[in-house]
């Protein structure tokens, strides 16, 4: 997905050395969604995925408006729940720009939200992928104030090359992504078919592995990669060591998360 060269880790250096990329401060009484990564609330009953965050969940921030190194009004809070079937994931983002990628590029080419998940929490051959079972679902932003979208793709790091590869996109009906006054929200319910598995049964007391990067749209430095209309990409989490230190080519940044009882 985007061409380097990496250095190959071994499972001692990398299964379990993690760092947050970004963690908010937040105000009194806001919790950070650093929380999520020592474990994952249930959700009561299936989710209806219309943009709108379901019930009983709460969101947590993640980028505060005015971080440093992240542009002026921009600011990113989210939720993650689990069910017997699935992760449920909800992202809100202040944006005052919303600037998705062009109709013909690549879904990270511009505004949007990347999400990692892993189905257990362990990742066999670090820096890459299981595969299957370890999925990059990327989602675009809305490109309107008016119209939801389903623009996603799917990529999977194996770790044997020096880049990801794009499995195309994303045809699942279970995300969506809504413009809203000041941004858009992104939803989704992934699923074992998201992942390429052929069942996927989470329970109380299991792991899971996710990460989260938020894509910026806008000018960006010629000769970076193949995008144009993105500015810049932060991470939730990365790995502590490695060539390459982001989710989509090191899957040592997850966090593993405990599935929390109902």
């Amino acid at each position: 997905m985007r061409p380097q060269l990496l250095l190959l880790l071994s499972t001692t250096a990398c299964s379990m050395d993690w760092r947050l990329a970004r963690q908010t401060t937040g105000d009194a009484g806001v919790r950070s969604a650093a929380v999520l990564c020592d474990s994952i609330p249930s959700l009561a009953s299936a989710p209806a995925i219309d943009g709108k965050l379901e019930p009983g969940l709460a969101l947590d921030s993640w980028l505060d408006a005015g971080a440093s190194g992240v542009p002026a009004g921009i600011s990113a809070s989210f939720s993650l729940a689990w069910r017997p079937d699935g992760l449920y994931f909800f992202a809100a983002v202040t944006d005052p720009t919303r600037d998705p990628a062009a109709p013909g590029a690549l879904a990270y080419c511009g505004d949007g939200v990347e999400l990692v998940v892993d189905d257990d929490g362990v990742i066999d051959h670090p820096p890459g992928y299981d595969v299957p079972g370890t999925m990059q679902l990327i989602v675009a932003a809305p490109s309107d104030d008016v119209t939801p979208a389903r623009r996603g793709q799917r990529f999977v790091f194996p770790g044997t090359s020096s880049d990801s590869t794009d499995l195309g996109a994303w045809t699942s009906t279970r995300f969506i992504a809504v413009p809203t006054a000041s941004g858009y929200a992104v939803e989704a319910l992934v699923v074992a078919g998201d992942l390429d598995l052929g069942s996927w049964a989470l329970a109380p007391g299991g792991k899971i592995g996710w990460d989260v990067s938020l894509n910026i749209g806008g000018p960006e430095d010629a000769g970076i990669d193949a995008c144009t209309t993105r500015s810049q990409q932060v991470h939730f989490r990365v790995a502590a060591s490695g060539a390459c230190t982001a989710p989509y080519c090191n899957a040592s940044a997850l966090c593993a998360p405990t599935l929390a009882a109902p």
